[in-house]
């Protein structure tokens, strides 16, 4: 992390040490307020107390994942949800990300090391089947629905980790922590992809109409009903920096999850 003064003021009659300012990263933009000497230009002495925005991103409001190809190039994947059925709509704040797309991981979330580490992606560097949905606008909750091949009532493992940034002696450390567990199960031939299969992969690909929780955690909850083909999984996304969602096979043979950040507990209707 690298602060420099959002302003200079040499009327100040605090002793350097007791002076509460504003200072910017120079390289995200936040703004932290901070506790030492205002004048200094380096962090020297220099202690950041609390962050007082987000940081400045080209994500955006729109639902826009912006990724890297092999090449170095940066690449704009837009995903967004059609109706499912006249019965299944769930209603997030912004489009749907394709998070995982036809997982076959079956090592049962060994991939990933639930600790802190100096950078976010330290945490899913070695992780099969596990994918990012970042938080860089605060929302509230986050929406994830489930899919996948190759029939109806095969089974989908998941976890779903919180990801927080600790700042301790102004070194910036990512921990995941909380982790809830749970089975998402397909439904049957009436709950394909069907016309949105252009969006969100193969037409005949099964949604899961159930979402079950093995592990409970405070701020979770799921929307499950068989009448419908859209099962959903809602996270309290507040104080995150993203969510960390892996999945693991249980009978299905490929895995798929889509998710998108929510202002609220969205309705999911029908009968």
């Amino acid at each position: 992390m690298t602060l420099v003064p959002r302003s200079m003021d040499p009327l100040r009659s605090e002793a350097p040490a007791d002076q509460y300012h504003e200072r910017i990263d120079d390289i995200t933009g936040e703004v932290w307020l901070c506790k030492g000497d205002n004048n200094a230009a380096t962090m020297d002495n220099v202690t950041p107390l609390v962050k007082l925005t987000q940081q400045t991103t080209f994500v955006g409001q729109t639902g826009n994942t912006v990724g890297v190809d092999t090449d170095g190039a940066a690449s704009v994947n837009v995903q967004n949800m059609a109706e499912i059925t006249a019965t299944s709509r769930p209603t997030p704040a912004l489009n749907w990300q394709v998070l995982i797309d036809g997982s076959t991981q079956t090592t049962g979330f060994a991939g990933v090391t639930l600790v802190p580490q100096l950078t976010m992606l330290g945490i899913v560097a070695n992780s099969l089947g596990g994918a990012l949905l970042m938080n860089p606008d605060n929302w509230p909750c986050a929406a994830f629905i489930f899919g996948g091949t190759d029939g109806a009532e095969e089974t989908v493992n998941y976890r779903v980790s919180r990801i927080y940034e600790v700042n301790m002696a102004g070194v910036r450390n990512y921990m995941a922590i909380a982790p809830a567990t749970g089975v998402a199960t397909f439904g049957d031939a009436t709950c394909v992809y069907g016309n949105g299969g252009t969006a969100f992969g193969t037409a005949t690909n099964f949604w899961a109409d159930t979402v079950s929780e093995t592990n409970t955690v405070s701020g979770s909850l799921v929307f499950s009903n068989a009448s419908q083909c859209i099962a959903m999984l809602l996270v309290d996304f507040i104080g995150a920096q993203a969510l960390l969602m892996e999945t693991d096979l249980g009978t299905a043979a490929s895995a798929d999850v889509f998710g998108a950040p929510c202002d609220r507990l969205h309705h999911v209707y029908g009968t």
